[in-house]
């Protein structure tokens, strides 16, 4: 069985002329991930509450850096423009393993919990170049039959790497919370490793590939099949602008606007779950251990293990069925973690934390087919020629509500002083309540959406049959 699911990850597994390539990412796979767990809101969030002391305003930021750093993903499509693209990925990957050990640096003062925020938003952003830029790599190395295997084994090394490591430096740092200034800098050696390996790649076709981007008319745009992946095209038709998208496909419009809402109910309960449990485990044997394994580590291990069932529905369901799907689950987690909360504020601690725990569980089996769905929901809607916008539109979005719905999230969780709007004391736990609402306002409108798509699907199959 081992030797089975080793074989199935050895470069021998793939064709020979995509071997050399697949064989150095899988080194970056198993070497840099080190520095994305060590930025992962679980993660350097519990670290930041806990140790750096930050305000509730800098936690929404760290847990919001990896959502709204969507939005500079098409700034690294415009940077990378004419230029090599293995060495622009180096130096980003080099940059961010640099912004990570440099936390190690840094003094838990107010000043160092606002240099850690800093330093977090910074390393998100560098990584969404990574993730943008990198995706020309395959999609010009992998034949299209092979890129999405390949792709899915390297995620999935990655996935283990973002699970393990977690793991390992919160036993670290119940032992000694000071030891976060030996692993961050071990993270970021770590990943040099991958950067070397990652530099050894030979783009194919990347003379033609730069000739073409050099072209005054050129212009950077994403194009999409299982990712952002980008292109240059001089020919961009007008019809593919985000407005013109969203006016003239209401089905696309109406899935996005129940995604957004389902997207801002996760997002916005992310920040409070990680304060809270990292208020609720102080003083607990083994707090940071419990505390990152709650929010980070169970999730995480659970979509990871869900994913091939999910690979499964999701091939055999139109997007919007399957959203309906995974939104029961979303909103199974979010009120349980509403009654985990309420519970802990209530003063049953030990019962509050197990029913929390709980709910990440729950959520962490919703991830699994969050990750698909968000990948590959728009080609339910787009031709193979507007794959491009459509995917745009979509990752933009995305940016938009991480950029809104943490704030949101822990604002009203903890409330404000009155220096510009009367003082209020906040939700605490029924902060849940909100996020459980926009999640179940989520599944209704999927579900209106669905029933919509098979009645035209109805009334067009008699016109197909003649």
């Amino acid at each position: 069985m081992i030797r089975r699911v080793i074989s199935n990850f050895a470069p021998t597994s793939v064709p020979p002329m995509v071997r050399p390539s697949y064989r150095r990412e899988m080194v970056t796979a198993m070497s840099t991930p080190a520095v994305v767990a060590l930025v992962e809101a679980g993660v350097v969030g519990v670290l930041a509450a806990k140790v750096f002391d930050v305000t509730a305003v800098q936690l929404a930021l760290i847990t919001a850096a990896p959502m709204f750093a969507n939005l500079t993903s098409f700034g690294w499509a415009r940077a990378s423009r004419g230029k090599r693209k293995v060495p622009f990925i180096t130096l980003t990957m080099a940059a961010t393993a640099i912004c990570v050990a440099a936390i190690a640096t840094l003094p838990t003062t107010p000043a160092g919990a606002w240099m850690l925020t800093a330093l977090v938003v910074c390393a998100r952003c560098l990584l969404t170049g990574v993730i943008t830029v990198r995706s020309i790599v395959w999609r010009h190395n992998y034949p299209r039959h092979l890129r999405g295997q390949i792709a899915g084994k390297l995620a999935l090394l990655t996935s283990i790497m973002v699970f393990l490591v977690p793991v390992t430096t919160s036993i670290l740092l119940d032992i000694q919370t000071e030891f976060f200034r030996l692993y961050y800098p071990l993270g970021g050696l770590l990943a040099v490793v991958g950067v070397l390996s990652f530099s050894g790649i030979r783009l194919r076709r990347e003379r033609s590939l730069l000739a073409y981007e050099r072209r005054p008319a050129s212009k950077p745009e994403p194009h999409g099949e299982t990712g952002v992946i980008y292109e240059y095209d001089d020919q961009l038709p007008a019809t593919s602008s985000v407005w013109a998208v969203l006016r003239n496909d209401p089905m696309f419009r109406r899935y996005l606007t129940w995604q957004f809402a389902g997207g801002m109910s996760a997002m916005m309960a992310e920040p409070v779950a990680i304060a809270l449990i990292a208020g609720a485990t102080l003083g607990i044997q083994g707090e940071f251990l419990l505390s990152v394994g709650i929010v980070q580590s169970v999730p995480t291990l659970l979509m990871l293990l869900t994913l091939p069932l999910w690979g499964r529905l999701l091939d055999r369901t139109h997007i919007v069925q399957f959203r309906v799907h995974q939104s029961w689950l979303w909103i199974t987690g979010q009120a349980l973690m509403w009654a985990g909360a309420a519970w802990i504020f209530s003063g049953n601690l030990v019962g509050g934390l197990v029913l929390f725990a709980t709910a990440r569980l729950v959520i962490g089996i919703a991830r699994g087919g969050g990750v698909l769905a968000w990948n590959l929901g728009h080609n339910d809607f787009a031709s193979r020629e507007m794959v491009a916008a459509y995917m745009g539109i979509h990752v933009t979005l995305t940016g938009v509500r991480g950029a809104i719905a943490p704030f949101l999230g822990v604002l009203l969780y903890q409330g404000w002083d009155g220096d510009f709007l009367t003082s209020w004391a906040g939700m605490g736990p029924h902060v849940f309540a909100v996020s459980t609402t926009l999640a179940i306002m989520s599944m209704l409108g999927f579900r209106s959406l669905w029933q919509d798509i098979q009645r035209e699907q109805d009334e067009a199959a008699p016109d197909a049959a003649v």
